[in-house]
């Protein structure tokens, strides 16, 4: 409250300190004209003090930052720095503790804040939390890599990967990898086809070195049953090569980590899906390995074991994702997408399957991130906003509904 005094001075003094706002009102006794103690007064006077905190928060900020794709469910990491996940949840692979579908996103147990990166797979999903690995979901093959084969309906740590934890990939088929902020990558679970990258075929319940790719790496890419990466600027990929996914020109498996063949510099990403590969050199888009559907975007549906120019977009590409059939990038900061459109995973508003890249209707501007699932599609956009499109069993494309869509649908806010 305000003071009022006849002759008196009002001393107002305002601290701020960041948020913390402290207002401080003094009252002084009244002086004599030659500023002694007025006679019949007290020697002293007490004085009142008034003090006024206000604190400002700033609100969180909404929307999402990444989004993966899977076979059935999908997952995204929130402005905020949390995991949520939708879509089939038969193995408990969203993480919220049940195994009840969900056709919005739901908390991921835990994770309501400090994630930076998020994979899904099949059965199985991981994230990065505060530089740890942890996974979640199925895990007949130690694809979770916590040392056991026991199914986790919520996030569990894996074994050894407790900090230093910079990216994540979770394997279709039973298996994941991750890699460290020194570049180094380890893998684990299912390894028949050797896309552990270890030299060997056999499982592991937790995390074995990828062979030669102790540092250096800076892209990671988990696949059906084969991995890739960037490492020093060029692409190397390990594991099942029946249709020539990992691009050293013959379709013989692999279980250490080739080059892949023209791709020994210049690379910034990398993606790998159940039977086909994608990278950026350079600013251009690249794929190789199964074509039957056009999803190589080179205007054919021949299946190539060495990468081949993904049509029209040979510059100007940030982002390239390879999924089940068909593949999607960001160009120019627009989403296009090419291959099996039986559902509508092109986004085009048709079901017309498409040998070379389209435009996904209305993202033509500020499309940040894109991945591409089993037959649909999600996309992120610079301010925050998520869609997706194609086919939606399950809840697959968090709309609320399991209807196919031919167009991006909005995935709700996080709240």
């Amino acid at each position: 409250m305000p003071c009022h005094h006849p002759q008196r001075r009002l001393l107002r003094t305002v601290i701020a300190v960041a948020a913390l706002a402290t207002i401080v009102v003094a009252c002084s006794p009244p002086a004599s004209p030659g500023g002694s103690i007025p006679p019949n007064q007290p020697s002293a006077q007490p004085t009142t003090t008034t003090v006024v905190t206000t604190t400002t928060t700033a609100a969180p900020p909404v929307g999402y930052s990444v989004v993966s794709t899977g076979v059935r469910h999908t997952c995204g990491i929130t402005l905020a720095g949390a995991a949520r996940c939708w879509g089939h949840n038969g193995t408990g692979q969203l993480g919220d503790g049940t195994t009840i579908d969900r056709w919005t996103p739901v908390q991921v147990s835990g994770l309501t804040s400090g994630v930076t990166s998020i994979s899904v797979g099949e059965h199985h999903t991981c994230a990065v939390r505060n530089g740890a690995a942890l996974c979640w979901g199925h895990n007949g093959t130690g694809q979770l890599g916590d040392g056991t084969t026991t199914p986790r309906w919520t996030p569990v740590q894996v074994s050894g990967l407790t900090a230093g934890i910079q990216s994540i990939g979770a394997g279709s088929f039973g298996f994941s990898c991750s890699m460290s902020v020194l570049g180094g990558v380890n893998c684990w679970g299912h390894n028949s086809a050797g896309q552990l990258g270890d030299g060997t075929t056999a499982d592991s319940l937790v995390p074995v070195p990828v062979t030669g790719l102790a540092t250096g790496v800076t892209s990671l890419s988990t696949g059906g049953r084969h991995t890739c990466v960037v490492q020093s600027s060029a692409a190397k990929c390990w594991g099942h090569n029946y249709n020539g996914q990992l691009g050293d020109g013959t379709t013989a498996d692999n279980p250490t980590a080739t080059v892949v063949a023209g791709l020994g510099s210049g690379v910034t990403a990398v993606s790998a899906t159940y039977s086909q590969s994608c990278a950026v050199q350079n600013g251009a888009a690249l794929c190789w390995g199964d074509n039957h559907y056009g999803q190589l975007g080179d205007g054919t549906t021949t299946s190539s074991a060495t990468p081949v120019q993904v049509s029209g977009l040979t510059s100007g590409v940030t982002v390239v994702s390879a999924g089940y059939l068909s593949s999607c990038a960001v160009h120019n900061d627009a989403a296009l997408c090419w291959g099996f459109n039986g559902y509508g995973g092109i986004g085009d508003n048709t079901t017309t399957t498409r040998t070379v890249p389209v435009q996904v209707t209305g993202l033509t501007a500020g499309v940040a991130g894109i991945a591409v699932g089993e037959s649909y599609a999600c996309a992120v956009t610079t301010g925050g906003s998520a869609s997706c499109w194609g086919r939606n069993g399950s809840g697959r494309l968090g709309d609320g509904t399991d209807t196919h869509r031919l167009v991006p649908a909005p995935v709700p806010m996080p709240t």
